[in-house]
């Protein structure tokens, strides 16, 4: 009997304390989520390939004679990261097929391709991952990150120049890189360690035809790099960040 009645009384006090309306229950329940969501900041990502960018290469013989030799890669892929608030660069990742890299020369190319430089057979693709990107005035920014190159993973950081305007997205990185410091200690002797590398996002790549034999005869005209090229914009549609 006084389970029975203790029942009731706890039963009387539910049906008597106030209850919340729908319209009550429903602005609770936005308040709690207002207070939960935090916005998530909105960034653009500019896409680059062969198409509409760059990656060459200038390496140089040892010696009185240098006989400067460029080269580069015809497949690679990657993305910038510009925030839109400050149009900042805060990422690059670069994606590259090694064994498509080119030079001016037939023999050449394939030299570059054995265990001598690339291995491309054991090492087929290199890879760069911006860690932190230092921005300074009017587009210059020191970019640090992550380059794994035949089979080594390394820390780099070099300067380069950007630009982010409604008709597209250019930059322009150049550093000279110890190729020694990725296992690529070969032929040190006769050809230097340091290679000049070059990207341009906004350049499309082409190529140089290549000629037959290694360059090495002194009655053929030695390979210069073609500085007549002209820098192109990136026709890329931002979203519209308003």
């Amino acid at each position: 009997m006084k389970l029975q009645t203790a029942a009731i009384v706890i039963l009387a006090i539910l049906l008597s304390a106030p209850s919340l309306s729908a319209q009550e229950t429903q602005g609770q329940t936005r308040q709690n989520a207002e207070q939960m969501t935090t916005p998530v900041p909105v960034q653009s990502a500019v896409l680059f390939s062969p198409s509409n960018s760059r990656i060459s290469f200038v390496g140089i013989h040892v010696g009185d004679d240098p006989k400067p030799r460029l080269g580069g890669f015809s497949q690679f892929q990657g993305y910038a990261v510009v925030d839109p608030s400050n149009s900042k660069l805060t990422s690059l990742v670069l994606d590259i097929n090694v064994d498509s890299v080119w030079t001016q020369f037939e023999k050449l190319t394939g030299h570059l391709k054995n265990s001598d430089f690339f291995d491309t057979e054991k090492f087929p693709t290199a890879k760069f991952v911006s860690s932190k990107i230092k921005s300074g005035e009017n587009g210059k920014c020191e970019i640090t990150g992550n380059l794994t190159l035949h089979g080594q993973t390394k820390p780099v950081t070099f300067s380069a120049n950007y630009r982010l305007a409604q008709e597209g997205f250019v930059l322009t990185g150049k550093f000279k890189l110890d190729r020694s410091r990725f296992g690529m200690d070969q032929m040190l002797s006769g050809v230097e360690k340091m290679v000049d590398v070059e990207i341009s996002i906004g350049q499309p790549t082409k190529a140089s035809a290549a000629k037959p034999g290694n360059g090495s005869d002194s009655k053929k005209k030695q390979a210069q790099v073609d500085g007549s090229s002209k820098l192109r914009e990136v026709s890329i549609n931002l979203p519209n960040m308003t």
